[in-house]
């Protein structure tokens, strides 16, 4: 347990310095966008791209780890929204907008800092499978419900799809988990000077990640309905790493692909799900609370679970 709190311990301290230097008013609102546009376009890409590089190949298809996760993202969406509308808590598009609150993790400024901070490299590559088509398979998902649910007359859902296609194409982490891949196959490495730039690049992206999202953090309006936000928390980062690990066990997937879906599924909700409910003007409130509520929850639960799996599964 010491080894993980000296893990998670600084990974939230540097979250809270970001929210209490923004609070502060020691930094422009400005910066959070700027930091936030490096770790994307710059940061996190250099350190999957040298991950895809130096690490070595899986020995099986990802499909095990894929039904692992998104099996348990879709289970939390239905829950989602039968309870919201059941319990009478949203109705049916807050609902929607919730369900995607509820599977949508903060992977890229904080699960993969954990990742790599508790399982080194090797569990970074589980990481990036995953991370390579969260953010697009969701949003597809997300709108697609939104849109049919809405029953909008002349939607062009070939024109949607391929909106979201090219959205992939342009993704920084897509393109540099791709050239990462293709890179590996001419078999020629990395010359020690491109090498040291990447290595201070990933460096960089992990701390730097964690101050801006201490910064959105700051930014973000929190305050909003308890009960609802109270559910989607609860959906996040107890129903779906529990799921998770059941279909983990289920597909028999190798124990540390397992602890990779189980913490990602843990992961507290990401701010794409406030930039969904937004476009939509749908449970802006409760997703906003959401956020608020589970990463400051994540710094009592993401301990514990690192310690359960380090001794159920590795």
């Amino acid at each position: 347990m010491t080894e993980i709190l000296a893990t998670v311990l600084p990974v939230f301290g540097l979250i809270l310095m970001g929210f209490a230097t923004m609070r502060a008013g020691l930094v422009k609102q400005s910066a959070s966008e700027g930091l936030s546009q490096y770790v994307f376009v710059i940061g996190l890409p250099a350190l999957l791209f040298r991950t895809m590089v130096e690490v070595n190949p899986p020995q099986q298809a990802p499909w095990g780890l894929w039904a692992c996760y998104f099996g348990a993202v879709i289970v939390v969406w239905i829950l989602t929204i039968l309870l919201a509308r059941s319990l009478r808590l949203l109705p049916g598009e807050e609902a929607t907008s919730a369900a995607m609150a509820s599977g949508f993790s903060n992977l890229l400024m904080l699960g993969l800092p954990i990742i790599y901070g508790h399982y080194g490299a090797d569990a970074t590559l589980a990481a990036a499978l995953i991370i390579s088509i969260h953010a697009p398979l969701q949003w597809m998902g997300a709108t697609l419900v939104m849109e049919w649910q809405r029953q909008r007359s002349g939607l062009n859902y070939a024109s949607l799809l391929k909106g979201l296609a090219w959205d992939l194409v342009r993704n920084p982490i897509v393109m540099a988990l791709i050239a990462g891949s293709l890179w590996r196959q001419t078999g020629l490495g990395l010359t020690p000077v491109v090498k040291s730039m990447l290595t201070m690049l990933s460096e960089s992206s992990v701390p730097t990640a964690l101050v801006a999202l201490g910064f959105s953090l700051a930014i973000l309006p929190l305050a909003g309905q308890i009960r609802p936000a109270l559910l989607i928390v609860f959906l996040k980062m107890l129903v779906m790493p529990l799921v998770a690990l059941a279909l983990g066990l289920a597909f028999a997937v190798p124990p540390l692909w397992i602890a990779v879906a189980v913490v990602f599924a843990a992961i507290p909700t990401g701010a794409n799900a406030y930039l969904f409910a937004t476009r939509y003007r749908a449970a802006l409130a409760p997703v906003s609370a959401a956020i608020g509520m589970g990463t400051a929850f994540a710094a009592l639960s993401l301990p514990l679970i690192l310690w359960l799996l380090d001794n159920l599964l590795l």
